[in-house]
């Protein structure tokens, strides 16, 4: 796998910290996000939206993910969190459902050969509202909250 650095912080927003390590990501909210008829450029840009919006720290990444003895693809969006974790939930459209394929918000492990050919600024791809909507159906106000906005810096 190739480290793509650290993650830079966007101008508003923080580190996942501790207290977040156990934070909803893999409930309803993404369960939903999943099932929108998005390719991964499309929903990495909703989900990024949506952290964005949640003031959780990101990166954008564009590059190509291999799974050896599986397959590749050769252009591919994900997320990396401040901690560490992807969220990609477009590789089995590419590769098949089969279990050596991430799928969701996981620490890669050594056979996912992640490398980023871009590191993309979340705020460039941020979606405006109307965009937003087409694409999911759904407001942005109408995704609950990954975190409680109280704890977020001003």
């Amino acid at each position: 796998m190739t480290d793509i650095g650290p993650v830079e912080k966007p101008k508003r927003g923080r580190p996942l910290s501790d207290a977040d390590q156990g934070f909803p990501i893999e409930t309803t909210f993404f369960r939903a996000l999943d099932g929108l008829a998005l390719e991964c450029d499309g929903l990495t840009r909703v989900i990024s939206t949506l952290l964005q919006r949640d003031g959780i720290t990101h990166q954008v990444c564009v590059g190509s993910l291999t799974i050896p003895n599986k397959g590749a693809i050769p252009l591919h969006w994900w997320i990396v969190l401040s901690d560490g974790r992807i969220c990609d939930f477009r590789a089995h459209m590419w590769l098949d459902d089969d279990q050596r394929v991430p799928h969701g918000v996981f620490s890669p492990e050594a056979h996912h050969q992640y490398e980023a050919t871009h590191d993309v600024d979340p705020n460039s791809v941020a979606l405006p509202s109307a965009i937003f909507s087409i694409l999911t159906g759904k407001q942005v106000g109408d995704f609950p909250r990954l975190v409680d906005p109280s704890t977020l810096a001003a």
